[in-house]
């Protein structure tokens, strides 16, 4: 029996030794996974600090519906139009569904294409950084922002939805979007409770060019 032992001692040294290394290997956290089951890259710091803005954009789009729109005026300064829909694209004279990347070749063209975002309600900055405009570009709008539509029906005059966020959600004024021209557009616009300006240079919320 002595020498059973002897022999068979260091075979259950082995395998007690291998059982503890198989649990500690187990038991050790795993890595976070995401949705995809990858492991998820160490999380990174966010550099908040404004850098010169990149003054040859024209349309941009981001995860969310809509687009925005810069125009680069020769009085410096830059309009912007957020939350664009493809009817605002269509009359800024864009292509929908490719409209362009980077601002017109000339002043002169982008300057007539900053009138016709100042038809649409554009706002204008007179610095791009330090301003309303970067604090909305990184936390987005409040929900006490002016919310300004803007429609111009075939037959004359402006269409003007102006409220707040907050206002223009509780009326469901999303619905504008679903617009598939500017005379539908008008149509919401009323429906939301819209003003009509027969004379469009009477609308205090427009800088008409």
């Amino acid at each position: 029996m002595r020498a059973v032992l002897v022999v068979l001692l260091p075979s259950l040294v082995a395998a007690v030794t291998f059982m503890a290394w198989t649990q500690l290997l187990f038991s050790q956290p795993r890595p976070t996974k995401s949705v995809e089951g990858r492991p998820q890259p160490p999380a990174r710091e966010v550099d908040c600090v404004p850098s010169e803005p990149d003054r040859t954009t024209c349309v941009a789009f981001s995860s969310e519906a809509g687009a925005s729109v810069y125009g680069w005026p020769s009085k410096g300064g830059v309009y912007t139009l957020f939350d664009c829909s493809g009817v605002e694209l269509e009359f800024l004279g864009f292509d929908r569904l490719n409209p362009p990347k980077l601002r017109a070749g000339s002043q002169d063209e982008e300057d007539a294409h900053c009138d016709r975002m100042r038809q649409l309600g554009a706002t204008w900055w007179k610095n791009e950084i330090g301003t309303d405009l970067f604090r909305r570009e990184i936390e987005g709008p409040k929900l006490t922002d002016e919310y300004l539509r803007v429609g111009w029906p075939a037959g004359g005059g402006v269409w003007v939805l102006r409220t707040t966020i907050e206002v223009a959600a509780e009326k469901g004024a999303g619905l504008i979007h679903n617009a598939y021209n500017m005379e539908e557009r008008c149509k919401v616009i009323e429906q939301m409770g819209g003003v009509f300006y027969a004379d469009p240079k009477d609308c205090p919320y427009l800088d008409l060019p």
